[in-house]
């Protein structure tokens, strides 16, 4: 009798821990559409002139990770992505001794890992919170009349905080919404006319669509 309930509390223990991690755990590999809003400035480091330029619009990402059952309700693991974006703005400004200038920015290739860990409820929805490093390329172009042009690309490493939830339609086919701030780590000067201007730390909100698949 004693053999007979320590082997039922462990298959029910079994039973639940397959029931909350059912479509969370092991590869997966997936497709994601983002929104994002980037806070983007520069600075004039002579005039201490400031010209914000925001960009907003649609990113494509390629992600896979792998996901482990901590407990019976919690699952945790691991992820990357890589991706490019389509969002750009342009912006003119005037500066004593440069006329009629633009500021043009760009998000353009993007990659990041993250840790997830999170929580299951009723065996298929997945809350989860995580923390990511990204690398995001900016490209920014400053023009104005009788200045030669300056271009340049920065690659900002952002420390990528976010939460979100995923749902498990069956074993192989999740799909998820998800939040993330990126807030960048370091800055960029490039030289304009004769002056050096500072691209000031991008600061992004990211709203992401997903569908992942098991491996």
């Amino acid at each position: 009798e004693i053999i007979m309930k320590k082997l039922f509390l462990a298959t029910s223990l079994i039973a639940l821990a397959t029931t909350a991690s059912a479509g969370f755990t092991g590869g997966y590999a997936g497709l994601k559409v983002d929104h994002a809003w980037t806070k983007f400035s520069a600075s004039d480091t002579t005039t201490q002139t400031s010209i914000d330029n925001n960009i907003s619009g649609f990113e494509a990402d390629l992600f896979g990770g792998y996901g482990l059952n901590a407990a019976a309700d919690w699952i945790y693991g691991f992820e990357g992505h890589i991706g490019h974006g389509f969002s750009e703005a342009t912006k003119g400004f005037s500066e004593t001794g440069i006329t009629q200038g633009n500021l043009k920015n760009r998000r353009l290739w993007k990659l990041g890992v993250a840790a997830r860990v999170g929580r299951t409820f009723n065996g298929n929805v997945l809350a989860y919170a995580r923390l990511g490093i990204h690398m995001n390329q900016y490209e920014y172009r400053v023009t104005a009349q009788n200045v030669q042009a300056a271009k340049s690309t920065f690659a900002s490493w952002e420390i990528a905080p976010g939460v979100g939830v995923e749902y498990a339609f069956n074993d192989s086919v999740n799909g998820r919404l998800e939040y993330v701030y990126e807030y960048a780590m370091n800055t960029k000067e490039v030289n304009f006319g004769g002056r050096k201007f500072k691209i000031n730390r991008p600061k992004t909100n990211v709203v992401t669509l997903g569908v992942s698949f098991a491996l």
